[in-house]
């Protein structure tokens, strides 16, 4: 209390008027209507006025709260002035010093009446002010902002009161003084935006314009007004933005700045975005310096003689920097925060400017000085809304960047508006700007990036390096069209100013400046061109301009290149800018200007020395002799280009200069683009000039060639090379254009552009000087030798920019071979370390080149081809390290995919045109009998004459480098459709007939060819049936040759006979029927035998000509490298996946093309000309890169000569080798896909049966296999059979005579022999891994039997029960088949023992009695004759051997064959078992998964994650295709229900496992809702019989994540049973893991059924720990798992039964959830520290349940019960979250819960103690608000607002305080502003009593009266509570927003200053003078803490920091 108080306390009588007064205060308490509020204000007056001699009110606190209670917007203005009048007794009483000491408690209510009283209200509240607050004079200035703020709402015009309003504002401001009342007035602006308008109406209407702007400064203000203004320039409201700018027009002009301009200026200018001309005018008005009549602002006496004179004047000197400023700062957002995803604040700058350029007084100067900064804000925006990434990706194209912009509304809304700004500049104005900015030498140093960032606004590029990637961007945004005009005239003629500015300024231009003009220069270049109608135009432009160009090169290049480094006297040669400019300049001459030959000799002479500066006389005679030497040199053939040139060291080099050269470059090449237009007559002299004997090369030409070989910077030598590669090529294509078009015009009778301008693009580099390059100088050699020399290991950053060079030079060269010499050359080098540097650069060179060569769009682009095949034929190098290098180079680019590149040039060679082929059917189709002999005679004749020039010196297997396939060429003849080689005499009729007849030779004299046999098939020759009782050789259906010779199975008619039966005769008609008989019979014989061994020949191809063999052996020989490397296994699966696909690569078109082609030509087509139709042809190539190899080697080795073919031995011998070379490959391919195939799944294994299958791999063989054999045996047979006579008289042909088997011996055949055996025996271990046990089906008797007699190949059955094979086997080892053979045959069969299966026994019997019968032979030999010579020493030994082998593993170790399937198939080993010993292998399976636990597992993570090992368990259980998923889990349920025992260190049981493997099984292995569906009855089966059991608690968490796992992928159970049975299972499951949550209970006592938590620590163990627990049983499970069963519940118990439960089956889950809950309930009651873990878990689990409002029966009174427990607030800050949310659901669940909780008495809260029983309440009302949403209880507001009133009726305590402090943060928070009017003045007066209570303690005096500056104020904890309380919530109000709650404006001066009382200029009143004064009461606190602690040595609590913190956001 004050002083007075206190002694006025001692008065009786004063007591007395205090209690009247607080019984009328009484009577707020019971008013419910507001006609009781006026009853009780009238007794509240008369209880006033029953003692005026007091003027210190008693209780006015409280009267100030009831009366501002009374003044709510709300009640009926009768309350109102009732109130009014209570006011005014009050005043009366009171006086003017208690009225300024107390003016909060008053004021609270009376500020904000006005903006919402009644008309009959305001003029008394006006009364009031008037009378009562005027004279408060100084003492107002507290309250001041707030009492303005209060009064502005009168001044709204029509108001009755508008007058006095204003009357009453301009006296208060002469009272308190008018600067600081216009501060306030300024700072009300600032904080209420809704008396903006009055305010700013205020200052316009009391402006005196007469007056001076230094006399009304007061108005202004003293602090906050740039900020008001700038906020009012931007209201909504447009009037407050016009009087706004009427203020700028009268206190801030121009001319006499007061403030920051900037940010006004940037404010007024959003003003034009509402497009309002009252706005606009009163801008510009500012802006140009008249006042709002029109008048001049601050004239000129010289230059404002007129208006228009006076605004330029003003604008330029005063207004138009401001204004540039702030439009760059609204361009770069200042004081904005950027939103992407509000596209308003980014288009605003560039609408301004648009707005501006409607004032031709302002816009255009403006414009001029922005423009660059729009651009960059541009960039900037744009970068924003994409991302930086996209706009800075420098693979982005224009189009791409383009299509992301359009992709980006945003993006496309910016790039609009600035197109807006673009279109309405003026064309000619905007050029004209450019080119003047450029061109502006007081801005020396950024001028060219200025105009580079300019043009870029129109399309042109930027460079400038802050801004280039902007402007980079800018010209992908804003393609609009460029018009005629412009590309045409304003373009070429900024172009040339350009120029000459540069050419005019060169001394003082820099290289980097250099380079920003010549870019700037190629853009403009770019977009220029030239329509006929202004061709002479520009061509005189551009003449001048190329010139000019000229002169600046030449001049900036002194710089570029210092002479003094160049030891060189030719300048332009060392010094390449000017050289490459020249080219420029040449070619802009010749290109643009018509007939401008004077324009390009005088630029040449630019070029030459005597153009350069001065040189000295040595210069000069060195160049002389050069010139000299030059001369001389050119006799050798070769121009001197190059010699006597001393390159610059790189570092002599600076980076500006490679810039610069680059820049030239990029323009020298843009320049080769441009087209001219030519007269005929200037066409035809051009065509002369290019393509004449000119051989002179230019200047610029030469010194471009020799820094590409010379220059030691790589970044210049690169470019250059780069540069002039590019010129070459486009110099091609031109040339080859205008020859075309010349060669077309030439050949036509009538031109018809004769007499019309032709537009003509002139090649940079004629042909005739290409020519020269080619001819006459080693350019492309010495190029090529220097980047080959760079790709070493010391310059790895220069690797990829050498290659692509390197690869360039490559295509562009006149001759393939030149780049590849280097490289052979150096892979073939005799010295070893050249040899690997050079490997080392191929792979370099490899890998580089990959993306390149993979994205070609023309076939006849040129790879390294025989540099690749260098590098594989090394792969076998006998030198280790070279073999070595090369292998991994294979194996690294295997492993990238390159397996096609590697291919691509050996298939070229496999498949070149001379070894196309085509089916021996086809040949006999057109070639008779009779042609054949014509053919026969005339090919001896034609070998004899031609064999003998043939020579045998070459080696046919050694690999010739240089034959390889030129792809150009290659085309070009498949193209040209040549005539294939035909066979004499014009046997067919047309080409494609003759094609047809390439089919196989016979030799002469053979068996004559009967008629043909319908029979075409590929059939084997066996037709005897073969038996397994036949044992000895006479019964084998293949007798010796003693007993008739056979052919492949058939007896041959013995010569002697038919040679008798043909010299017999008779004279009588018996003899003759006899010898008919005999013929026909004999006829018949030779008819079978000749279709027998026709059927060998009939998958014969045939060449039609020789010589391909040549091509196929360099091929087949580099395979062979290759699959002999070590890298043959990647090799293989890389040719196992990938496909030939030529739509991804083009490159493969060629060979694509070529295959179609032989396919073509193998069915009978032709080979050359035009692709047929894929329609037409019978048969595709295959896709497969190994399915494409595995056919070509079998078309290889089934192809021969045709019979009529001339040919020499070599070519005989070369065809042979080529077969055996293709089976070689055959043979390891299949070796390699046998490893493959012995650990792959099903699916490779299908994929290598269809290989097989499709290629027909087997039968080829064996047809072969046979075929060689009967050619070997042939030769014994001498001479021809009678029967062969007779079938050639018929006319016959057999395929035999068709194919030239040569006339050697049979020892020819057998390389090729040995090779099929070799392959043989691989293909026998292939069939044996593919087949599957199903596909051996064939071992059964009937299917065996049909295979093993089968005289031809049978699909589908493997080679060794093919009859071909066991007849082949069965006579293999007899004589006439070579005794040189007999060793391999043997070595097959043994090893193929193992594999034989079911012929074992057919094929082994036959060979042990041929082995020894020829062991008996051989016995017999050695006694007569010694040993025969053909016979090998060891050929006894080997029979021996082979017998051995043969008889042990038939009698001793065929079980070994057994045991390897068995180790192989562990599937199959399981497969029988899991029908009868189920239960043992998923016990066993339990066992491996207790052995395979996870390394490491997650803390609480109950439900375990499966290892990877684990996981493989399960794969194999899914594999077994006998365990079904309703199998596995009847086995499980066995295996758990009695499980066994896992023997080990601790002895544990298989049931947990085992269940960890059933919810892996189920979870994570996707097993479909289809599935579940089926097996619903094992698997609650398995649930249901497990909870039974005696599980270990992990147990029974198993099953219930099995069961929540189930129940969530399952579908709605239609079956009412099996909902039945899950509701019980899930039921059983729930109380059995709700026990294990309750194993940390015990009992209260032994009689009482509650629970209390144990004492003890709560440990949660980690996932798989319970794995070793597995034999405890639930009754005695350990308390550490209760942490985990409530974890677990927490996170499936309410989804689990709100799925298993229906909508109307919910009711049965509560009772459920009642006895769970009967086991959380305990934890959540217990707070103590070691129950946390618990306690959280059990929260989250009420939370979940809580949120399902069936569940609120289970746990509604506990909850409640807990919520109201004294403990409730002391848990986990990580537990809230929880709770609020249950607390939510408690009260949205029951409808009248929350009025019950706020209707609640403190005396039901009998746990509490008395004093903690309402702030406990409190607290949790707070708490219940709190866990709602926004504005879900105001409603509630008037009974929240009357539990407040009872609790403060009840003189709170400071606990009680503290909380009600809490509830009102709470209500700020949670109430939206609207409805926290009438709660104001109860808030803001607790608060000031707080606050007072506070000042009061710490101002308190000691006993004796003195103050004890030292002591401690003796707070109560429950005190400091109160107060920090307190300042949180005056904390939280402050910091809102002011426009979130405008209310607590009107209170705010209050607790923190708001106005400087300082600044008090009014007039003294000695009234109050030296009376105190309203302080604040946080100043009040302040000045407190000081007073009682000091000011340096202040030492409080820690609750009084929240002053200090409180403090410092009040000032901020």
């Amino acid at each position: 209390m004050d002083p007075e108080e206190l002694e006025l306390q001692n008065d009786y009588r004063y007591r007395s008027y205090a209690a009247v007064i607080e019984k009328a205060l009484r009577n707020f308490e019971s008013s419910s209507e507001w006609a009781d509020l006026i009853s009780s204000l009238g007794k509240l007056n008369k209880a006033l006025q029953t003692n005026l001699r007091y003027s210190l009110l008693p209780k006015r606190l409280i009267i100030g709260k009831r009366l501002a209670q009374c003044l709510h917007p709300a009640l009926p203005s009768g309350v109102h002035l009732k109130a009014l009048e209570t006011y005014e007794v009050i005043f009366k009483i009171i006086g003017t010093k208690w009225l300024a000491k107390d003016l909060f408690i008053y004021s609270s209510g009376l500020f904000p009446l006005l903006a919402h009283a009644a008309m009959a209200v305001k003029p008394v509240l006006l009364t009031l002010y008037e009378r009562y607050y005027l004279p408060l004079q100084k003492a107002l200035l507290p309250s001041l902002q707030a009492f303005v703020t209060g009064l502005l709402p009168g001044l709204e015009e029509g108001l009755e009161v508008y007058d006095r309003t204003d009357a009453l504002l301009v006296k208060l401001s002469l009272l308190v003084g008018q600067q600081v009342f216009y501060g306030a007035l300024w700072g009300s602006m600032l904080v209420t935006p809704m008396v903006r308008l009055p305010a700013s109406v205020f200052i316009v209407t009391h402006f005196d314009r007469m007056a001076s702007l230094s006399q009304q400064a007061y108005m202004l203000g003293y602090d906050q007004r740039v900020v008001s203004l700038c906020l009012s320039l931007q209201d909504s409201n447009a009037l407050v933005q016009r009087n706004t700018l009427e203020i700028l027009l009268y206190f801030f002009p121009f001319a006499t700045c007061l403030v920051d301009m900037i940010t006004v200026v940037s404010a007024a200018s959003l003003t034009l975005l509402r497009r309002d001309m009252s706005l606009n005018r009163r801008l510009y008005a500012w802006l140009l310096g008249t006042d709002i009549k029109g008048g001049m602002v601050a004239p000129h006496p010289e230059l404002s003689t007129t208006m228009e004179e006076h605004t330029a004047f003003y604008f330029s000197t005063y207004s138009r920097d401001f204004l540039v400023k702030a439009l760059i700062n609204i361009l770069k957002q200042k004081d904005v925060n950027s939103d992407p995803e509000n596209v308003t604040s980014y288009l605003r700058p560039f609408r301004i400017i648009i707005s501006l350029l409607d004032k031709p007084e302002i816009g255009p100067p403006v414009l001029s000085r922005v423009l660059l900064e729009v651009v960059r804000a541009f960039y900037s925006y744009c970068r924003e809304m994409l991302g930086e990434e996209t706009i800075t990706s420098s693979g982005l194209s224009g189009s791409q960047l383009a299509s992301k912009i359009k992709e980006n509304k945003n993006a496309s809304e910016i790039i609009k508006t600035v197109n807006m700004l673009v279109s309405s500049m003026n064309s000619e104005y905007l050029w004209e700007y450019m080119t003047r900015r450029f061109c502006d030498r007081s801005h020396p140093a950024p001028s060219v990036s200025e105009i580079n960032s300019l043009k870029k606004q129109s399309q042109v590029s930027l460079t400038h390096t802050p801004i280039h990637k902007q402007h980079n961007h800018h010209v992908c945004a804003l393609q609009q069209e460029l018009h005629a005009d412009i590309q045409s005239h304003y373009l070429p003629e900024m172009l040339g100013t350009m120029l000459r500015t540069l050419c005019s300024h060169i001394d003082a231009v820099c290289l980097e400046d250099v380079t920003q003009g010549l870019r700037a220069c190629f853009k403009v270049l770019s977009k220029i061109q030239m329509p006929v109608a202004y061709m002479d135009v520009e061509a005189a432009a551009q003449a001048e301009e190329t010139e000019l160009q000229s002169l600046k090169e030449e001049s900036a290049e002194t710089q570029v290149w210092d002479p003094r480094y160049l030891e060189d006297v030719r300048g332009p040669i060392e010094e390449p800018h000017p050289d490459l400019r020249a080219s420029s300049v040449d070619q802009k001459s010749l290109l643009v200007n018509v007939g401008g030959r004077e324009i390009k000799d005088k630029l040449t002479e630019l070029f030459t020395p005597n153009k350069r500066k001065s040189r000295s006389s040595s210069d000069t005679r060195v160049t002389a002799a050069s010139a000299e030497k030059k001369r001389d040199h050119g006799h050798s053939g070769q121009l001197d280009w190059s010699a006597g040139y001393m390159p610059r060291s790189k570092a002599e080099i600076s980076e500006a200069c490679r810039q610069a050269f680059i820049a030239t470059c990029h323009l020298l090449l843009e320049c080769t683009t441009f087209p001219i237009y030519l007269s005929e007559e200037e066409t035809l002299a051009l065509h002369t000039d290019m393509f004449g004997n000119t051989g002179h090369l230019p200047v610029w030409l030469r010194s471009l060639m020799t820094l590409c070989c010379l220059s030691r910077d790589y970044n210049i030598q690169h470019t250059a090379v780069a540069s002039l590669l590019e010129l070459i090529n486009h110099s091609q294509s031109l040339a080859l254009v205008i020859q075309d078009k010349q060669r077309r015009y030439q050949s036509s009778e009538s031109n018809p552009l004769s007499g019309r301008l032709q537009m003509v693009t002139v090649p940079p580099i004629y042909p005739a000087l290409l020519r020269t390059i080619e001819e006459g100088t080693d350019f492309y050699q010495r190029v090529s030798r220097v980047l080959w020399s760079q790709l070493d290991t010391e310059r790895r950053e220069q690797h990829i920019s050498c290659v692509e060079l390197f690869y360039r030079l490559h295509c562009l060269a006149p001759s393939a071979s030149i780049c590849e010499d280097i490289i052979c050359q150096a892979l073939l080098h005799k010295d070893k370390a050249v040899r690997l540097e050079a490997l080392h650069r191929f792979t370099v060179l490899w890998h580089l080149t990959r993306e390149i060569q993979t994205n070609r769009t023309m076939s006849l682009s040129r790879s390294f081809d025989r540099s690749l095949c260098v590098v594989v034929d090394s792969l076998c190098c006998t030198d280790g390290s070279i073999s070595a290098a090369a292998q991994c180079w294979l194996v690294r680019a295997l492993s990238l995919s390159d397996v096609i590149r590697i291919l691509e040039p050996i298939l070229l060679l496999l498949l070149h045109p001379s070894t196309q082929r085509c089916s021996i059917q086809s040949i006999k189709q057109n070639v008779t009998a009779g042609n054949l002999k014509i053919l026969n005679s005339r090919s001896r004749s034609s070998s004899k004459t031609s064999g003998s020039a043939d020579t045998m010196a070459t080696e046919v297997t050694t690999l010739n480098v240089l034959n390889i396939v030129d792809r150009e060429s290659l085309w070009a003849e498949l193209d040209s459709s040549p005539d294939p080689a035909k066979p004499p005499d014009s046997l067919v009729a047309s080409r494609s007939e003759s094609e047809e007849t390439e089919e196989g030779e016979e030799e002469d004299g053979e068996e004559q060819e009967e008629a043909e046999s319908e029979h075409t098939e590929s059939a084997d020759t066996s037709g005897a049936q073969v038996s397994t009782e036949n044992t000895s050789s006479s019964s084998t259906p293949y007798p010796s040759i003693e007993e008739g010779g056979m052919v492949n199975g058939l007896r041959r008619v013995e010569s002697g006979h038919t040679q008798a039966s043909d010299s017999l005769s008779s004279e009588d008609e018996e003899d003759l029927e006899l010898e008919a008989m005999a013929k026909s019979r004999l006829l018949k014989q030779e008819r079978e035998k000749r279709e027998a061994i026709d059927s060998l020949f009939r998958h014969v191809l045939l060449y039609p000509v020789a010589g391909g063999w040549r091509h196929l052996l360099q091929g087949l020989g580099l395979l062979d490298s290759l699959m002999r490397s070590s890298a043959e296994c990647p090799l293989v699966d890389a040719l196992s996946f990938t496909s030939l696909d030529t739509s991804s690569a083009a490159h493969l078109n060629l060979v694509s093309n070529l295959l179609q082609r032989h396919q073509q030509a193998q069915d009978g087509k032709n080979f050359y000309g035009c692709l047929l139709s894929p329609s037409s042809t019978p048969s595709a190539p295959p896709s497969l890169l190994i399915e494409l190899l595995v056919s070509l080697c079998l078309r290889f080795l089934r192809s021969h000569y045709p019979s009529y073919l001339s040919l020499s031995p070599l070519d005989l011998q070369g065809n042979r080798e080529v077969q055996v070379k293709s089976v070689a490959v055959l043979t390891r391919i299949v070796n390699q896909l046998c490893c493959t195939a012995r650990g792959q799944d099903a699916s490779n294994m299908e994929s290598i049966r269809r290989l097989l299958s499709d290629c027909k791999v087997q039968q080829y063989a064996l047809l072969t296999l046979s075929a060689s054999m009967y050619i070997s045996q042939r030769g014994t047979d001498k001479g021809q059979s009678k029967g062969v006579e007779l079938l050639e008289e018929q006319g016959g042909l057999s395929e035999e005579s068709l194919v030239n088997l040569g006339t050697g011996s049979g020892q020819e055949q057998y390389p090729l022999q040995m090779e099929l055996l070799n392959l043989l025996q691989a293909l026998i271990v292939l069939e044996y891994h593919v087949c599957t046990p199903l596909a051996r089906e064939w071992q059964t008797a009937v299917l065996f039997q049909q295979s093993i007699k089968a005289a031809q190949y049978v699909q589908s059955h493997p080679i060794t029960a093919q009859g071909m094979f066991v007849s082949a086997a069965a006579r293999a080892l007899q004589p006439q088949y070579g005794y040189a053979m007999h060793p391999h045959w043997v070595s097959l069969l043994c090893s193929s023992l193992p594999y034989l299966g079911r012929s074992l026994g057919i094929i082994v019997t036959p060979l042990i009695s041929q082995i020894c019968r020829n062991l008996d032979e051989l016995v017999k030999l050695y006694d007569l004759s010694g040993r025969k010579e053909n016979i090998a020493p060891d050929y006894p030994l080997t029979l021996l051997e082979g017998l051995t082998t043969i008889t042990h593993y038939c009698l001793l170790d065929n079980k070994r064959v057994k045991n390897r399937v068995l180790r192989q198939r562990i599937l199959e080993f399981l497969l029988p078992l899991t029908g009868q010993y189920g239960v043992q292998v998923m016990a066993s399976l339990g066992v491996v998964w207790s052995n395979r636990k996870t390394s490491h597992s997650v803390l609480l993570q109950v439900l375990p994650v499966a290892s990877e090992s684990r996981q493989t368990i399960v794969e194999m259980v899914k594999s077994l295709s006998t365990l079904h998923t309703d199998t596995v889990l009847h086995l499980v349920k066995e295996v758990v229900k009695k499980p066994h025992q896992i023997k080990g260190e601790q002895s544990t049981l298989v049931d947990i496992p085992m269940l960890q493997f059933s919810f892996t099984y189920i979870q994570r292995y996707d097993i479909s809702a289809q599935a579940l569906q089926e097996n619903i009855a094992p698997l609650l089966s398995l649930l249901r019989e497990s909870v039974q059991l005696n599980l270990a608690p992990p147990g029974h968490f198993l099953l219930l994540g099995i069961l929540n796992d189930f129940v969530n992928r399952l579908p709605n159970l239609d079956n009412k049973k099996d909902t039945r049975d899950l509701q019980e299972v899930t039921q059983r499951i729930l109380e059995a893991v709700g026990g294990i949550a309750g194993s940390s209970l015990e009992q209260t006592s032994w009689l009482s059924r509650s629970l209390e938590v144990k004492v003890q620590p709560q440990v949660c163990p980690e996932a798989d720990e319970p794995d070793d627990a597995s034999t405890m049983v639930s009754s005695s499970a350990p308390s550490v798992y209760s942490v985990q069963a409530l974890v677990l519940l927490a996170e499936v118990l309410a989804p689990l039964l709100d799925m298993v439960y229906r909508s109307d089956e919910k009711e049965k889950a509560v009772p459920l959830i009642s006895r769970l809950m009967y086991y959380v309930f305990p934890y959540l009651k217990n707070h103590s520290a070691y129950n946390m873990p618990s306690f959280e878990a059990g929260a989250q689990l009420l939370s979940s349940l809580s949120g399902y409002a069936y569940t609120k029966r289970a746990w509604k009174k506990e909850v409640f019960e807990l919520f109201m427990d004294p403990l409730f607030f002391t848990m986990d800050a990580s537990c809230a979250h929880s709770w609020k949310s249950i607390i939510d659901h408690l009260l949205t669940h029951e409808k009248t819960m929350f009025k019950d909780l706020m209707s609640m008495q403190s005396s039901s809260l009998k746990l509490f103690a008395n004093a903690d029983q309402k702030p406990m309440l409190l607290k949790r009302q707070a708490f219940a608000m709190f866990s709602g949403e926004l504005d879900q209880y105001h409603l509630y507001l008037p009974l929240i607002q009357e539990r407040l009133t009872e609790t403060l009726r009840m003189n709170p305590s400071p606990a009680v305080s503290a909380q009600m402090f809490l509830m009102f943060r709470v209500l700020l928070l949670r109430i939206s502003t609207q409805h926290l009017t009438s709660l104001w003045p109860i808030m803001v007066t607790e608060l000031i009593r707080t606050f007072t209570r506070l000042e009061k303690a710490l101002l308190a005096k000691v006993v004796r009266g003195t103050l004890d500056r030292n002591g401690q104020v003796n707070f109560s904890q429950a005190e400091l509570d109160m107060y920090l309380s307190a300042c949180k919530f005056l904390d939280t109000s402050l910091a809102f927003p002011p426009e979130r709650i405008p209310l607590f404006q009107m209170y705010r001066w209050a607790f923190v200053p708001e106005v400087d009382v300082n600044r008090y200029s009014g007039p003294e009143n000695t009234l109050i003078e030296g009376e105190k004064e309203c302080i604040p009461h946080i100043v009040r606190v302040l000045e407190g803490i000081q007073q009682r602690y000091g000011v340096r040595t202040v030492n409080v609590s820690p609750n009084s920091s929240v002053l200090n913190f409180l403090e410092s956001n009040t000032h901020n």
